[in-house]
């Protein structure tokens, strides 16, 4: 499989996972498919911001919560004149707003996407393990997070938080 098949295939796991969906109604928009999941999770970068150089705080706000799948690695090894194995490393973004109401318990809303994002990796162990062609995983790790945005990016950026997982995979 071809980096390009893997970061689809990758795409299309995550946007079926339940789990994924409905993470991504935490702010009230309808997710409750393997369709509408899809435009909330970008392949590489989010799309260019509205005025070609800058990001509004409305347009980062009105994208999340995201998902955000990159390339690390790929490989592909020659086994015969035939075929060969791909192997390769994914990085997968999940950033969300900060509720105001929780900022008074930062630890909680940090603890709560930890949460949420441990049972998105459980799901897509679950589905790589058992569905026929879908990424066969082998291995996950959480590389960063919970992390918040720097409080000087605030006013710009909005207040969120984000985790990094890097997602291993091999024929």
């Amino acid at each position: 499989m071809g980096s390009v098949g893997a970061r689809t295939a990758l795409r299309n796991m995550l946007a079926s996972l339940e789990a994924v969906q409905t993470w991504l109604s935490k702010t009230g928009r309808t997710v409750d498919s393997q369709a509408t999941a899809l435009p909330h999770i970008y392949a590489e970068a989010l799309p260019p911001p509205a005025d070609g150089k800058r990001y509004t705080l409305a347009e980062l706000t009105g994208y999340r919560p995201f998902i955000l799948v990159w390339r690390d690695t790929h490989t592909t090894q020659r086994m015969s004149t035939t075929g060969g194995v791909s192997s390769g490393t994914y990085l997968v973004q999940f950033e969300e707003d900060i509720d105001s109401a929780d900022l008074s318990d930062l630890s909680a809303s940090s603890t709560d996407l930890e949460t949420e994002v441990d049972g998105i990796i459980d799901a897509l162990w679950d589905a790589s393990q058992v569905t026929s062609g879908n990424l066969p995983i082998t291995a996950t790790t959480i590389e960063d997070g919970p992390t918040r945005v720097d409080y000087s990016a605030i006013a710009e950026q909005g207040d969120h938080h984000a985790m990094l997982v890097s997602i291993d995979f091999g024929d």
